[in-house]
């Protein structure tokens, strides 16, 4: 789609937030829940995903928000240094790999950093629906979180609770994930967004826990580094039967070879490249599929994973 760039501004040391409308006067947006993002395509070969931070209802703007990163591959440095108002950008679908389960009688949520953002829409999402929820907002510093007073301000309406944990601070109260699982009742649904190191912390906190309760997403991807061996892939519709060197991925090869598929982040974490697998097991290495669902081997994605089995039959 057609998005021009309404305004943007900076709500945090090094993070702007841009709101996104249809460049055409007669478009409206699709309706996007919370846990909702949408990829962006900036230039050419350079599409990156981010999180809405607010649900949108039928003709709202899209709301986003963008951390600098300092070893930034592109994406947060071209969104500070190009991205002005009034710029049309690309932009897909909203897609929502991270739903809040809206009936859920507890909610908890963990945030890293930029990580808040769709938790920030899930928490004005529940406020909305007259439902509490309690977030553990950890930041390197204060000046660097985004959305604090907003956040604030939706626990005081929803008679919810928001905890921070900031490294700057002298009093500073790390989030202690194990007691977070221990004190919630049985039937609360976690959600986790941040960092990796925070996410697998969570999960192994929470792996007591029914795993349908259990939500995480990604702010950062894997590294495409390939297979470690090589590997041949039979794509089942062009008739394709291609070798996928050591050290090279599916989508490498496959788009050498004349076949165009659908990618964004190129990191495991947008599941834009997800393709339907027909026979073989892959060697599944993204950050969308859960355990079940790597289990089943009915689909993965091309951009980074793999093949345990010599050989992989695709639906492309």
């Amino acid at each position: 789609m057609k998005a021009i760039v309404e305004c943007q501004e900076d709500v945090a040391q090094g993070v702007r937030s841009f709101a996104l409308r249809p460049a055409s006067d007669s478009a409206e947006f699709e309706v996007a829940a919370a846990g909702s993002h949408v990829d962006l395509f900036l230039a050419q070969d350079l599409v990156r995903s981010y999180s809405l931070y607010l649900p949108a209802a039928k003709g709202d703007p899209y709301r986003i928000a963008v951390a600098l990163d300092p070893r930034s591959r592109g994406g947060s440095r071209h969104m500070f240094a190009h991205v002005k108002v009034g710029d049309e950008i690309d932009i897909s679908l909203p897609k929502n790999h991270f739903p809040l389960t809206e009936d859920a009688s507890n909610t908890v949520m963990v945030a890293g950093g930029i990580g808040v953002t769709p938790l920030m829409a899930m928490a004005t999402r529940l406020t909305r629906l007259g439902k509490p929820w309690t977030l553990h907002y950890a930041a390197q510093a204060r000046t660097s979180a985004a959305f604090i007073n907003e956040l604030q301000e939706l626990a005081y309406a929803s008679g919810s609770s928001v905890h921070f944990s900031f490294g700057d601070d002298p009093d500073r109260q790390r989030i202690d994930l194990p007691k977070v699982f221990a004190c919630a009742p049985l039937d609360t649904h976690f959600y986790c967004c941040g960092p990796k190191r925070m996410i697998d912390a969570f999960v192994a906190a929470g792996e007591q826990r029914p795993s349908r309760f259990v939500h995480v997403e990604h702010f950062g991807g894997v590294t495409p580094t390939g297979s470690d061996q090589s590997f041949t892939v039979r794509l089942a519709r062009s008739g394709k039967v291609l070798t996928v060197p050591a050290g090279r991925t599916i989508l490498e090869v496959v788009e050498q070879a004349g076949i165009s598929v659908a990618h964004a982040c190129k990191e495991g974490v947008c599941a834009a490249c997800e393709t339907r697998v027909i026979d073989g097991i892959p060697d599944h290495r993204d950050l969308v599929l859960s355990k079940k669902e790597r289990g089943q081997n009915q689909s993965m994605m091309i951009c980074c994973s793999g093949s345990v089995t010599a050989e992989l039959v695709l639906d492309l």
